[in-house]
């Protein structure tokens, strides 16, 4: 049958232990005779000693699929309107004056 794990109970170390752990706080556990320490949330080990880096997680590749697929919209958009603009300037009609041969002196 299955039997429920039971913490030890911890105390707070004596002032002169307080340096035992180098990144938390130190404890006592009576029921184990010895020093236990908790770590700050950025450290491990049994005297906190280690520093734990942040890990990023790499790319799914999903993530990569959908950036790929935003920015190559992107870029079509501004292909397209950059595309518009030009044509519009080029193929602009020059404004038409009707020349009825007739000179008219004011």
């Amino acid at each position: 049958m299955y039997e429920p794990k039971v913490q030890p109970l911890l105390r707070p170390c004596n002032l002169e232990l307080e340096s035992y752990c180098l990144n938390g706080a130190c404890y006592y556990a009576p029921d184990l005779d010895m020093l236990s320490c908790r770590c700050k949330p950025t450290f491990s080990g049994s005297r906190c000693e280690h520093e734990q880096l942040p890990a990023q997680r790499p790319s799914s590749p999903e993530e990569v699929i959908g950036i790929t697929c935003g920015i190559f919209l992107l870029l079509t958009c501004i292909a397209v309107l950059l595309y518009c603009v030009w044509k519009k300037r080029v193929f602009k009609s020059p404004l038409s004056y009707k020349n009825t041969g007739q000179n008219n002196p004011v």
